[in-house]
């Protein structure tokens, strides 16, 4: 059923006005955060997304055990592709803001002392 000013449900046959004007609002956007990349990274603290590497499936045999060590740990993703992640995942943590805002309140510490 199409809502039309013709065809006007039994509670609105007095309200001819509300029901146009109702029809005419519309909704504001709302974020929807992605969630597959909220899956693949982890934030820290500070804000920096915590990334896990690639070639660790199988076929480690093959791979010097330094590689596998260092394959084992996560990696911090690099802040170009991080500030891109950050905003798709609906994050508003800035690292270097936090880390600016840390280095003022420790001269602030220094200076009271």
């Amino acid at each position: 059923m199409r809502w039309g000013i013709d065809s006007i449900p039994a509670p609105f046959v007095g309200d001819r006005r509300k029901l146009i004007e109702r029809a005419s609002e519309t909704m504001g956007y709302k974020f929807k955060p992605n969630k597959s990349i909220a899956k693949r990274f982890k934030v820290t603290k500070t804000g920096k997304l915590k990334r896990h590497h690639s070639l660790t499936s199988h076929l480690m045999s093959a791979r010097p055990a330094k590689k596998r060590r260092h394959l084992r740990r996560a990696e911090v993703l690099f802040e170009g592709h991080a500030k891109n992640m950050r905003r798709m995942m609906g994050i508003n943590k800035h690292p270097a803001k936090i880390a600016h805002e840390r280095a003022l309140a420790e001269k602030k510490e220094a200076a009271k002392n």
